[in-house]
């Protein structure tokens, strides 16, 4: 339900958190780093794979290139996965130590790679008791490429390598692993890079942090915008991660919505509302940055993981929504849990 992209990339460094295994947490078995081949529908042929930095030379500046990742070090590519993306831009901007803190290093900060000099990245799988195990999911440093050698899927900013190499992994693992998100989801429909085309934040958030995150659905209506405004400033205050879901361009459906913005009073019966006039992208994953009240009105900030608002539209990727036309244009929030991860 979202676009996005994907690069494959090589590896990081994990935080501290990450140097050994939490009690109860328990590193389940590694899976080598498969072929992750494209079907027909992306490609008419397996994508050539190509490293475009040396795996030796991985450290934290080759990774993010300073103190911590950024937000804006996201940038959406041609595979829908905008739904991981806005979470990785959301991790970054709430909470970017612990988001470093997937990646495994070593007590000097160098990347921790493993006897086949693969680095590793970790997610947190449900089991089915309601608890979480904790995967290792080695990846080398190439990324799928086409004929001009140009990455095919999630760009690279600033020679920052972090985002693809995360979305690498997500691929990897999902692909790979059993009952990870994407595979129980789609029911084994789809395989490898296809596999994580479309999904949701708050799954990506339990997957990242090993603690379950909250879908909280939206209504075009004053208590819902009260509701956003209030979870969204609570959440950010808190340093956690949050996203959003636009809604779907449908005519039927942004009728609806707009029928009981205006019976509800939550906007003005002559306001132009839809999703071209605000340059919102329909069935579209969001990074929340901000609620803040300047001059008695409410507002949103978003960040778009395309690095831009909108194809009418190519400037900054990060502005303000009214608390009211958000929850029109918006039909759902995705909120990260707080704690520390359930063991199995």
């Amino acid at each position: 339900m979202r676009l996005a992209s994907l690069l494959l990339f090589p590896f990081l460094l994990a935080a501290t958190s990450s140097e050994s295994p939490q009690k109860g947490l328990p590193t389940l078995h590694k899976a080598g780093e498969p072929s992750l081949v494209l079907t027909p529908k992306l490609s008419k042929r397996e994508p050539r794979y190509e490293a475009i930095k040396d795996l030796a030379r991985f450290n934290a500046r080759s990774l993010w290139d300073g103190p911590r990742p950024l937000p804006d070090d996201v940038r959406q590519g041609s595979l829908g996965t905008c739904y991981f993306l806005a979470t990785l831009s959301a991790y970054a901007h709430a909470d970017p130590e612990s988001l470093k803190g997937l990646f495994a290093r070593n007590l000097d900060g160098t990347l921790a790679l493993d006897g086949d000099g693969r680095a590793q990245v970790m997610f947190y799988r449900r089991t089915d008791g309601g608890g979480h195990v904790r995967d290792v999911v080695p990846i080398t440093a190439e990324i799928p490429v086409d004929k001009n050698g140009i990455p095919l899927f999630a760009k690279i900013v600033d020679e920052k390598l972090w985002v693809a190499s995360l979305e690498k992994a997500y691929a990897v693992w999902n692909d790979r692993f059993p009952n990870t998100p994407q595979r129980t989801k789609k029911k084994y429909a789809k395989k490898g890079w296809n596999r994580i085309s479309g999904g949701w934040p708050h799954v990506v958030m339990e997957a990242l942090t090993g603690v379950p995150a909250e879908h909280v659905k939206l209504n075009a209506d004053p208590a819902s915008a009260q509701t956003a405004y209030d979870r969204i400033h609570q959440a950010v205050a808190d340093g956690r991660m949050v996203a959003a879901d636009s809604v779907a361009v449908k005519a039927m459906q942004l009728y609806e919505r707009v029928k009981t913005a205006r019976t509800s009073n939550l906007v003005s019966s002559n306001e132009p509302l839809h999703l071209p006039a605000d340059h919102i992208v329909g069935n579209h994953a969001y990074t929340v940055l901000d609620a803040f009240e300047e001059d008695g009105q409410r507002y949103i900030k978003l960040r778009n993981p395309w690095g831009y608002r909108h194809h009418l539209d190519r400037g900054s990727g990060t502005f303000d929504l009214t608390i009211e036309k958000f929850v029109l244009l918006f039909h759902a929030l995705d909120v990260a849990g707080s704690g520390a991860p359930t063991s199995a």
